[in-house]
Parts: structure tokens; sequence; C-alpha cells
């Protein structure tokens, strides 16, 4: 039991590295600059999705229902369309 628990434990530690180091395209853009190689590929990918619903949202809190801010702690889409251009989600 004790064996298999390490496995898992060094399969997750190799996860997690492979997901800092190794970074998607779609990941290189300006607002995740800051971003990039401190927190998970999960993450990029779920602000990547809010990113895309800020077309649909605007910074309007109620059409954005603020769903990633309470599950996950990070900027839902409303939020994201307050940033000024060129302004980077800072960690």
């Amino acid at each position: 039991m004790h064996s298999l628990l390490e496995l898992s434990f060094t399969e997750l530690k190799a996860s997690f590295e492979q997901s800092i180091t190794k970074v998607k395209l779609i990941f290189h853009i300006r607002e995740f600059r800051n971003l990039r190689g401190f927190v998970s590929i999960k993450a990029l990918d779920l602000l990547h999705s809010e990113l895309q619903r800020v077309k649909d949202v605007g910074d309007e809190e109620m059409l954005c229902g603020c769903v990633l801010r309470r599950t996950h702690g990070l900027p839902c889409a409303h939020e994201l369309a307050c940033l000024r251009p060129g302004t980077t989600i800072s960690l």
C-alpha cells in the first residue's frame, strides 16, 4: 500500500512539474506573462476560458455569476473585462 501511494505521489509531482515547464502556445499572450511558469496549466486553462467569456459578459457582474472567483479564487470574466489594455493578470 505504501509503495502504491509513493508511486501515485511521484506521478502527481511529475505531472505538476511538467505543467509548469511546458506551456501551450495559446498561453503565450500578454495577459499571462506574469503567470506562466508559476501557476498550473489547469489554472491557465480556466483563465483562458474566462477571457473568452469576456466577449459575452463584458463588465456586467450579474451576467458573469463570478463562479470562477467563488470556486477557484481566480479572476472571473467581469473582473478580467476591467483590465486596462496591455495589463497582465497579476500573480
